[in-house]
């Protein structure tokens, strides 16, 4: 995030009252902890994020008039100077912090992130017995099963969880709990 970007979110923070500003953090495409960790922020900085891209996208607007009356070298110099700024598509990002929808998918996906890194952190550690591997990978998915299965239907027999396809229409109307989830 170039330093303009960064001022300019942690001033909209600051004018909302925020005591210690954030800003997004560069992921790591390799690790899960780093995803979780990127996913929280998101969502902690998503107002702001919002208020960011509104703010880029009316000050775009008035650029384009303004530089309509500039030379053209001058519009050229100064495309080439703000290319980071302005490869940016403010719109398309301000329309999918808009969208409830896309906000309750990155929701479920940091509910379910977040509990895969609770085993992941185990699994990295140097205390990891062998013969744990298998009961921490029958809790990460039973935790995430959680998440979607009606409490009527969730029973902690990880076999019996497994093998449900909830794929199929009939299953998912049996199971799956459409109060929390976004199937």
């Amino acid at each position: 995030m170039s330093p303009q970007r960064k001022n300019q979110l942690i001033r909209i923070q600051e004018e909302k009252g925020m005591q210690s500003p954030l800003v997004l953090e560069k992921y790591v495409q390799t690790r899960w902890l780093s995803l979780g960790q990127s996913l929280e922020r998101l969502l902690m900085l998503w107002d702001s994020l919002q208020i960011y891209m509104e703010e880029n996208i009316a000050k775009n607007t008035s650029n384009s008039n303004k530089n309509s009356q500039i030379s053209q070298k001058k519009v050229e110099r100064k495309k080439l100077k703000n290319a980071e700024l302005e490869d940016l598509n403010y719109e398309t990002y301000n329309n999918l912090l808009k969208d409830d929808l896309f906000k309750m998918q990155i929701s479920f996906l940091n509910e379910v992130i977040s509990r895969v890194n609770v085993i992941n952190e185990r699994f990295q550690s140097r205390e990891l017995s062998t013969h744990e591997i298998k009961r921490l990978s029958v809790s990460s998915y039973t935790s995430i099963a959680e998440l979607i299965i009606k409490p009527s239907e969730f029973s902690y027999d990880p076999l019996k969880i497994i093998k449900q396809d909830l794929d199929q229409n009939e299953t998912q109307k049996k199971v799956i709990n459409k109060s929390n989830s976004i199937f």
